[in-house]
């Protein structure tokens, strides 16, 4: 069969940029969820250090730039992003407004679940993730991220230091949770907690109002960090990147082989002027010494001190098909 003539086309490219709009005044906001958890370093606890499979270019092009590729959340590898939580939260939205006594309350419900098809947090383009594990030298990770044990992992110490301040957008991490047993759980808990709170409340609009808001951002919180359970095993915790209200990113596309575009912002996931790189694990199915030698030139290059402490062998063996 004769090769096509066509020419190959270029990838399409834009320029990212934060575009600031109008502000509204004293509404809850999701930011503030953000803002009460990055008080202190970056306000999650958790292992040490978070890991990042990925390709040797991609690698170097993180540590020479010291920013990550943080994807619109609808151009992932997962289709139920964003909305994995969705059926939960309206299946106790309702369950709780049926059994709500506060007439503010059932107001307020009532109009949470008319609108949250277009309220909630995947209708709009403001959220942005770069994904970290919190398993080292994973076969799965190798084979799905690490080129099939060709690439490299980066592992970094990036909890509980100074967060990136970034102008129009709020920064968080965040562990991810999968499945609905753990989720419902915790959203059955929260809606008997609000409806406990709101006995009494007088059904004035400056009350059900801000109910709704609550009800929106915590909303948006649990679709930000609830996926479904057959990515269980990468145990992730996502670098959230959320444009602030008044504000909207707009990132770079471009046209992938399949047609598809991918938008995306690299963007820094420290405040500190390199990032605290604990380690480079060189993957299994390539030569140790040349893995070695391009580590110590990557870091090298970047100004860290002591790169051969950092250069670490896989001792996986991934059995990719």
């Amino acid at each position: 069969m004769p090769l096509s003539r066509r020419r190959k086309r270029r990838p399409r490219r834009s320029r990212a940029r934060i575009v600031a709009l109008s502000q509204e005044a004293g509404r809850i906001r999701l930011e503030s969820i953000f803002d009460k958890g990055n008080a202190s370093g970056a306000g999650l606890k958790g292992p040490r250090v978070l890991y990042h499979y990925t390709s040797w270019e991609a690698a170097e092009a993180i540590v020479s730039t010291q920013r990550f590729r943080a994807t619109a959340h609808d151009c992932t590898n997962d289709e139920m992003e964003l909305v994995a939580a969705d059926g939960v939260i309206m299946e106790e939205a309702r369950k709780a407004m049926s059994l709500a006594h506060s007439p503010m309350l059932q107001r307020s419900l009532g109009l949470f679940v008319s609108k949250y098809e277009d309220s909630r947090v995947s209708a709009a383009r403001r959220t942005y993730f770069a994904s970290f594990s919190t398993e080292r030298d994973d076969p799965g990770q190798w084979c799905n991220y690490g080129l099939r044990g060709s690439g490299v992992c980066l592992g970094l110490r990036l909890l509980e230091i100074e967060q990136p301040v970034i102008a129009g957008v709020s920064t968080a991490y965040m562990p991810v949770t999968y499945g609905e047993v753990e989720l419902r759980e915790k959203v059955a808990a929260w809606f008997a907690r609000l409806a406990s709170d709101c006995e009494g409340a007088l059904d004035i609009e400056e009350n059900w109002q801000l109910t709704l808001d609550a009800l929106n951002v915590t909303a948006a919180a649990w679709a930000l960090t609830t996926k479904t359970e057959r990515w269980a095993s990468e145990k992730e915790i996502r670098a959230i990147f959320f444009a602030r209200d008044g504000h909207r990113v707009v990132p770079v596309e471009e046209d992938r082989e399949d047609g598809s575009v991918r938008r995306y912002v690299d963007l820094p996931v420290t405040a500190r002027k390199r990032m605290p790189i604990q380690e480079v694990i060189v993957g299994p199915q390539q030569g140790l010494d040349a893995g070695f030698a391009r580590v110590l030139r990557m870091l090298s290059r970047a100004g860290y001190r002591h790169p051969e402490r950092k250069a670490v062998a896989s001792m996986s063996s991934p059995q990719c098909f």
